[in-house]
């Protein structure tokens, strides 16, 4: 059985490693460390009711407080999800600050008649 400190929580991506429990050395009678990288799941947008939510804050430790701007000017926004690239009419990536002109390369060659 495998324990971690009470209160202790595992971030995704974080390895620990337990001495002596990984596969044995050749030809001794030792054997390596046992290195362990978790890999979390998150729930789903909106999982849960958000009474039950108030009640899983309840036991958790307490939000961090917001930083103070004093005078400051501050604008309240809201984050959505990015699309880090888009597919412009050429089937390249393009994101916004990719310039329209950039496939443009003047006039072709005209007939001569």
């Amino acid at each position: 059985m495998v324990s971690i400190l009470p209160g202790e929580a595992i971030k995704p991506g974080e390895m620990k490693v337990i001495p002596d429990e990984g596969m044995p050395a050749h030809r001794t009678h030792t054997r390596g460390h046992l290195f362990i990288k978790f890999v979390i799941d998150f729930p789903p947008p909106n999982w849960t009711a958000p009474e039950n939510i108030a009640a899983l804050e309840q036991i958790l430790p307490p939000r961090p407080a917001l930083p103070s701007f004093g005078d400051k000017h501050v604008d309240e926004v809201v984050m959505a999800d990015a699309q880090p690239y888009q597919t412009g009419p050429s089937g390249r990536n393009q994101n916004a600050y990719d310039e329209d002109e950039e496939d443009h390369h003047g006039p072709g060659v005209q007939c001569a008649q």
